[in-house]
């Protein structure tokens, strides 16, 4: 909804810059490189209009192929996780030969005054 606003907002002062310079017959425009020649104003903002999209263009497919490439790195650290995740689940949960199942089950040692078990 907001872009929309702001969609609307361009497009009156692009209809406004038209009517004000409907009366203008042609306009040169003097950059710092040179000046154009002669124009009509419709064809000025119409310039404007196509360097504005492509400049947001570029911009935009490189934001995009960033997040694509965090988005894939991510997903492939997911896919590790969970396969390190399955491997924990399959281990083998034999005890080694040296220590008896009652050592786990009960303290060898009694606790001290104040210790919980």
């Amino acid at each position: 909804m907001i872009r929309w606003f702001f969609v609307a907002i361009l497009l009156f002062f692009a209809i406004l810059f038209i009517m004000r310079n409907q009366g203008m017959e042609t306009l040169s425009i003097d950059y710092v490189f040179g000046k154009t020649g002669e124009i009509n104003p419709l064809i000025a903002l119409f310039g404007s209009f196509v360097a504005g999209f492509f400049t947001w263009f570029v911009i935009s497919l490189f934001n995009f192929l960033k997040m694509r490439a965090e988005i894939s790195s991510r997903e492939k650290l997911i896919r590790n996780l969970k396969q390190e995740l399955n491997d924990y689940r399959n281990a083998s949960l034999t005890l080694p030969e040296t220590m008896e199942k009652t050592m786990i089950v009960r303290q060898t040692t009694a606790p001290e005054k104040g210790e919980s078990f």
